[in-house]
């Protein structure tokens, strides 16, 4: 594997990581406005 394909390999999972995660840190930046 080439270090490119190695940053796109990790980049997708950071991405994947990211889609599950950003609407968990939205609600709770909301409730925490909300306080």
């Amino acid at each position: 594997m080439t270090k490119q394909r190695i940053n796109i390999s990790i980049d997708s999972e950071l991405l994947k990581k990211a889609k599950r995660d950003i609407p968990n840190l939205s609600g709770f930046v909301e409730e925490c406005l909300k306080h």
